[in-house]
């Protein structure tokens, strides 16, 4: 774990490993009602103003690495190109803060946290994939939108980009409702691409089911629609470098119908899996 001020020149600690609660909030969008000290309640996390050198070894004693050192806000340095979570590198070079280290105090055989964005999936998506998944079904539901049986940011997606929902369908136009909900509620709306609904059936954490149920239940011309200018990211490397320098970050969010036509999903053939079968006949398949 990193924690900093940037404050005039003085000694101040950064710690390394310490409360590991912190390092999965800075990757997830927390809702509003989830206050500081409810979110403390997860871990044991403190906070501490500007820490003096003598106080270091106390104050961060569970700590695997200790920079003692400080940052002048107005000195940079040219720094980059650095790699993104979206598997591309997300920006040219540019001038960055320095920090100063005075001093290093550290365990023996320190361990290091941390997981450097790669292309995905890499560490950092799979545990975003967890939460970010469960704050997406909370934002569905205080939508309105009945009967989600489940919900999963996909991590070949950093999360974002490929959303599975699966629902249990109560009327015409259920899963469009469901599809345009996730993909513009809070959780959803920033830099997405594709949001996939299916029954209740489909394990939509499991990619290879979510991708069949696509397959087989859609229809290109008539189970896909289209939103135009959402929100994006200039990280997002398929926006044209063109509308990047007049700074236009939005892209465009599929929204694709992958259960069964409501109309006729009685009608629509049985999946021949044994698991769907009558008990007798499971039995017999196993």
């Amino acid at each position: 774990m990193l924690i900093f001020r940037i404050a005039p020149r003085g000694t101040f600690p950064f710690h390394w490993g310490r409360v590991k609660i912190v390092i999965l909030d800075a990757y997830t969008a927390n809702p509003g009602d989830l206050d500081w000290a409810g979110f403390a309640a997860l871990g044991q996390l403190q906070t501490h103003d500007r820490t003096p050198a003598d106080l270091v070894a106390k104050r961060a004693a569970d700590a695997e690495i200790v920079l003692e050192g400080f940052v002048d806000p107005n000195e940079r340095r040219v720094e980059g190109p650095f790699g993104e979570w979206t598997g591309y590198y997300g920006s040219n070079t540019g001038p960055e803060p320095v920090m100063h280290v005075e001093a290093i105090y550290h365990r023996n055989d320190p361990i290091l946290l941390g997981c450097p964005p790669q292309r995905p999936p890499d560490e950092m998506c799979r545990y975003r994939a967890v939460t970010r998944s469960a704050l997406l079904r909370d934002n569905i539901a205080k939508a309105g939108v009945p009967d989600v049986t489940g919900v999963w940011a996909h991590e070949v997606g950093t999360a974002r980009m490929l959303l599975g929902i699966s629902i249990k369908q109560r009327y015409p136009g259920h899963a469009t409702q469901a599809g345009h909900v996730a993909a513009m509620c809070h959780l959803g709306a920033y830099a997405g691409k594709y949001v996939i609904v299916v029954d209740e059936d489909i394990d939509v954490s499991n990619l290879e089911e979510l991708i069949w149920a696509m397959l087989t239940r859609s229809d290109p011309a008539t189970s896909i629609d289209i939103i135009h200018d959402a929100w994006s990211t200039p990280l997002d490397p398929r926006i044209p470098p063109e509308e990047k320098e007049k700074g236009n970050f939005t892209n465009s969010r599929a929204i694709i119908d992958a259960c069964r036509p409501f109309h006729w999903k009685d009608e629509f053939p049985p999946v021949n899996s044994p698991s769907t079968l009558k008990p007798s006949f499971s039995a017999c398949a196993r």
